[in-house]
């Protein structure tokens, strides 16, 4: 099994609230997928980003477990789920460092 990094990001317009922003991280932070995680927001987007690592076997389960572990923080911390897209980077961290794969995806 591997480990990946996931870098996501929410659509635009999400939030900016502080609060929520803790809730989100302690949420992701609460949760046994997301490893390590970290939480920020562009202010003036109101886009909610994170960095995590994720364990699988291929980059396919790597996506799905982050983004499904990203999407129950938002609704944990009492965001709903506006169908917006996310914004997903995959780094496999067993291999020499290369340029990550992005993949764009429904929320």
């Amino acid at each position: 099994m591997s480990e990946w990094t996931i870098c996501i990001d929410s659509h635009p317009g999400l939030t900016n609230d502080d609060d929520i922003i803790m809730a989100v991280h302690d949420a992701l932070n609460s949760d046994p997928v997301a490893l390590g995680p970290s939480v920020s927001c562009h202010t003036p987007t109101e886009t909610v980003s994170s960095t995590f690592q994720v364990e699988a076997e291929e980059m396919g389960a790597a996506a799905d477990a982050g983004i499904s572990a990203f999407v129950r923080a938002i609704e944990a911390a009492g965001l709903e789920d506006r169908g917006g897209r996310l914004h997903v980077e995959l780094v496999e961290e067993e291999e020499t460092p290369q340029r990550p794969t992005r993949i764009a995806v429904p929320a």
